[in-house]
């Protein structure tokens, strides 16, 4: 989901989704976000990302966590970040004033170097007032030759009237892996190669079945997880669904959504096709949507 891009993904970067990823980097095949590119919403999100930052756009990328928000920044810095440096910070631990005047202090520091790309990991833990604080500051630096600013935070954890939104030029939101079922299968493969390098491992298809009806409440942290003590266990060549952990079973609650999920992708995002498929009422569709934390319009 992007809201205010700077430009469409393609312009005067690329002339299209495809193009923007494959002109990441050489080294852009090393990361995870590099790996899957089956699911719309990824592919946009990297996209528009990769647009806002070349313009030297203000960027604030919104997704929960585990999905990849800093694994994406650090690829786009590798790729197009020549002469310019990456800082990164959070909010502080403490609200005492020294602790929040030091923060505000060094942030304003890294801003004032033009070529040094400021991450803001984690706004959404930042208060009332130190947020407010840190849009002052911001503000007061607009408009001057400073550094570029990338926020991260977890989209349910800010507010839609969100003061410091308004400040940055692009808005992005990186799509949960569960939302992105044809990215698992690249992913668990890549995180397999890289914890078992020398091994030949292949996923059968119950296996493969069974991960990507797994709701990932970690996203891709989990899956990289669950792939690295696969990869520490001695197995054949084949992994099985026995082979996988428990928290890979999957539940009624995991199935449900799982066909909701793929009912609205076959119906490209129409809940009332995809309802009366199900056999269910629109309103108690858009109730399970709202209890599995299902955004239509984030899957195409």
């Amino acid at each position: 989901m992007v809201r205010d891009a700077p430009q469409s993904a393609g312009e005067g970067v690329g002339t299209g989704v495809r193009d923007d990823l494959d002109v990441l980097g050489p080294d852009a095949h090393l990361d995870p976000g590099r790996v899957a590119r089956d699911s719309p919403g990824r592919l946009r999100a990297v996209a528009d990302s990769r647009a806002a930052f070349v313009a030297g756009t203000p960027l604030h990328l919104l997704g929960e966590a585990g999905v990849g928000k800093r694994t994406l920044v650090e690829t786009l810095h590798r790729a197009h970040g020549a002469g310019r440096r990456l800082e990164t910070t959070q909010p502080p631990l403490s609200d005492a004033p020294a602790a929040t005047e030091g923060w505000l202090h060094d942030v304003g520091e890294l801003l004032a170097v033009p070529s040094n790309v400021l991450v803001l990991r984690d706004v959404h833990l930042l208060g009332d007032q130190l947020r407010e604080r840190l849009r002052n500051l911001l503000t007061h630096l607009d408009g001057t030759a400073t550094g570029q600013l990338v926020l991260t935070s977890q989209p349910s954890m800010v507010s839609t009237d969100d003061q410091l939104d308004r400040l940055c030029g692009a808005l992005v939101e990186v799509p949960p892996l569960r939302h992105r079922p044809g990215d698992i299968e690249d992913l668990a493969r890549f995180f397999l190669r890289k914890y078992r390098p020398s091994g030949e491992s292949r996923f059968s298809p119950d296996a493969l079945t069974m991960l990507q009806r797994c709701p990932w409440p970690e996203n891709v942290r989990q899956l990289e997880s669950v792939m690295r003590g696969l990869a520490r266990r001695p197995s054949g060549p084949m992994i099985h669904a026995d082979d996988l952990p428990l928290e890979c079973r999957p539940t009624i609650e995991a199935l449900e959504r799982d066909a909701i999920l793929r009912g609205l992708l076959d119906h490209h995002s129409n809940v009332q096709r995809t309802a009366l498929d199900l056999g269910i009422s629109r309103a108690t569709m858009y109730r399970k949507m709202r209890r599995y934390g299902i955004v239509p319009s984030s899957l195409t």
